[in-house]
């Protein structure tokens, strides 16, 4: 948690900042969420939602949910291994009571759960508004690696990640999650290297232009 004075230093250009740097940021937002952190989420192409929104299913929703079927089931997980494990990929359903986004088409984004084709995005006082999003297109959990490296990962609900929903498969996905987004999985890392010229095996500390040279690097 952090002190009011530090809250207040946090802002969607700080954020990015922090990224830019190489921070890996891992965001669980409520259907609450401020302006900043929405103004943050656009600068991934991720748009969430307005306030008080839920995204809804009325045939894909859990027994134990309260009546208004926002206590979603899913296992449209996205098909990497590099992210997910298989675990996640071919496990139980996850349970996700949030708010929704729409993933854009930033390269480099990644959705990794979305909702079943008979979920929508609405505000329950006002259903006769077009919705965000409808079906696959409404996304759960989405994540971005920035061309330098660092991660970034939205999850739309604060409620995902507890222990209530452990025995679904969220605790499995919330360990790949959070492994993935702090670079404890899916990163690539030079072992050794060596280089030397053609035809001969000793490395030298300098080269002449017109060299030939063999470079090695070994990656795990």
């Amino acid at each position: 948690m952090c002190s009011k004075d530090k809250k207040d230093n946090i802002t969607p250009i700080s954020l990015v900042n922090f990224v830019n740097d190489g921070g890996n940021i891992l965001l669980a937002v409520s259907s609450e969420l401020s302006e900043n952190i929405r103004n943050f989420a656009r600068e991934f192409d991720i748009e969430f939602d307005e306030r008080n929104t839920y995204v809804i299913d009325h045939f894909n929703y859990d027994v134990s949910d309260n009546g208004k079927h926002t206590l979603l089931i899913s296992n449209n997980f996205v098909n990497n291994e590099a992210i997910l494990s298989k675990e996640v990929i071919e496990g139980v359903p996850v349970l996700f009571r949030g708010i929704g986004h729409k993933a854009g088409t930033v390269p480099l984004l990644t959705k990794i759960l979305w909702a079943k084709d008979t979920a929508y995005s609405s505000d329950f006082e006002l259903l006769e508004q077009e919705p965000l999003a409808i079906g696959n297109d409404v996304g759960l959990i989405s994540a971005l690696q920035a061309r330098n490296n660092a991660r970034v990962t939205f999850v739309g609900s604060l409620e995902f990640f507890s222990d209530q929903h452990s025995k679904s498969g969220n605790k499995a996905l919330v360990n790949d999650l959070t492994k993935w987004t702090f670079q404890e999985k899916g990163i690539l890392r030079t072992t050794s290297r060596s280089h030397h010229k053609e035809g001969e095996s000793e490395q030298l500390e300098m080269y002449r232009i017109k060299d030939n040279i063999i470079y090695n690097i070994e990656i795990s």
